[in-house]
C-alpha cells in the first residue's frame, strides 16, 4: 500500500502534524509499516535566518536560541558564539529540534555562526548581526543570511 502523507506544521514553535486517513492509520496501528520519506525545500520567499531568544532564556546568565526560516535542504548542524573574552568559538548545545542553548553567558554582544549542511556538503556561514548585549527572552534577531 502506497500512501502520501502530509506533515505539516504553522510555525516554528508548532509540533509537525501528520495528516493520514483512517484505514492507513488503522494500519500503522496494528503493525509494523515500512515508511519512506522524501524531503522537500522549504520556502521562505522574502526571510533571512532568523535567531529568536527562547522565553526560558535567563539574561545574562542562561541563552537559548530558536532558529526561524532555515530554508531549502539546509540543516543547521551546529551553532558557536564568539565572545571578544573568549577569543575562539564556543558551540552551543543543541537542547532539541531547533533550540540550541548555553549556560554562563559573558556579558556583551556575542557573533553568532551556523554549520549549514546540505546535499552538496557542509559550511559555515556568519551572521551579519550580533546578538547584542541587552538581548531579551522573546525577541527575534536577523541574521542577514539567506539560505535557498
Amino acid at each position: 500500500m502506497v500512501k502520501e502523507t502530509e506533515l505539516t506544521s504553522s510555525s516554528a514553535q508548532e509540533p509537525i502534524q501528520s495528516c493520514t486517513s483512517k484505514r492507513c492509520f488503522g494500519v500503522v496501528f496494528y503493525g509494523v509499516v515500512e515508511i519512506e520519506y522524501r524531503r522537500i525545500s522549504c520556502k521562505y520567499s522574502g526571510y533571512n535566518l532568523m535567531f529568536k531568544v527562547h522565553e526560558n532564556s535567563n539574561y545574562p546568565h542562561y541563552l537559548s536560541i530558536v532558529l526561524l526560516y532555515v530554508a531549502g535542504q539546509n540543516d543547521i548542524t551546529a551553532v558557536e558564539l564568539w565572545h571578544d573574552n573568549w577569543q575562539q568559538w564556543r558551540a552551543m548545545r543543541r537542547a532539541y529540534g531547533a533550540v540550541w542553548d548555553m549556560v554562563n553567558m559573558p556579558r556583551g554582544s556575542v557573533k553568532l555562526r551556523f554549520q549549514v549542511s546540505c546535499n552538496y556538503g557542509t559550511t559555515w556561514v556568519q551572521s551579519k548581526n550580533v546578538l547584542p548585549s541587552d538581548w531579551k527572552a522573546g525577541v527575534a534577531y536577523d541574521s542577514f543570511i539567506q539560505l535557498y
